[in-house]
């Protein structure tokens, strides 16, 4: 590890099917289950016809 710091500050997400090296949110979304992907995006949608920001 302390030859190859560079490989501790990435997280390293699996599951049964893919892997996720580093950080990307998008691609962190894929490990969410699908209704749980639909009901946050739902809320984004919600929140941009009513104006309301993050």
């Amino acid at each position: 590890m302390v030859e190859h710091q560079d490989l501790i500050r990435r997280p390293l997400i699996f599951n049964d099917r893919q892997l996720q090296v580093g950080f990307s949110e998008e691609n962190i979304r894929s490990f969410l289950p699908r209704a749980a992907r639909k009901a946050l995006l739902d809320v984004m949608l919600e929140n941009a016809e009513s104006g309301v920001t993050a």
